[in-house]
């Protein structure tokens, strides 16, 4: 699995390996999810890393992270943003029982990558969002939504 996510060559193919991982490990799936990207800002010390949209069954990813995080770390980081949005959307609305399952599921399937997204803060540039743009993820949950987009 670590060897997945490592050479992963897309959010689209990270999103694949976190739904199997998922399934795998407590038995549950989503569909019709859609995945997107936008500047959401960052303040000193805090930065909220991506949020799952119920109404919009969405999961909008921060993109701002990225834009100064080394490129080694997007897969491990992306991996971890999408698991832990990808439980709430599995019904799993409670943040700390959320935050819970995905280290949890981390832990379970033995996988370098940080339980909590606390070691990725180091990499944020603070500053507010430069658009309010978002930005739509093509080839998502391809098995579910290939009549969009």
């Amino acid at each position: 699995m670590q060897n997945q996510i490592d050479n992963a060559k897309s959010v689209g193919d990270i999103f694949g390996i976190v739904k199997r991982v998922v399934k795998d490990a407590i038995g549950k799936e989503q569909a019709g999810i859609l995945v997107a990207m936008a500047d959401l800002g960052a303040y000193p010390g805090q930065f909220i890393g991506a949020y799952y949209d119920l109404g919009a069954n969405t999961i909008v990813i921060n993109k701002r992270p990225l834009m100064t995080m080394p490129k080694h770390f997007w897969n491990e980081y992306l991996f971890h943003i999408l698991l832990h949005e990808y439980i709430h959307s599995c019904g799993f609305m409670d943040e700390l029982q959320c935050r819970n399952v995905t280290a949890k599921i981390i832990e379970s399937f033995g996988l370098d990558v940080p339980t909590t997204i606390e070691p990725y803060g180091k990499f944020v540039m603070p500053g507010e969002p430069k658009s309010s743009r978002i930005d739509y993820v093509p080839g998502i949950d391809r098995k579910n939504t290939d009549y969009i987009m």
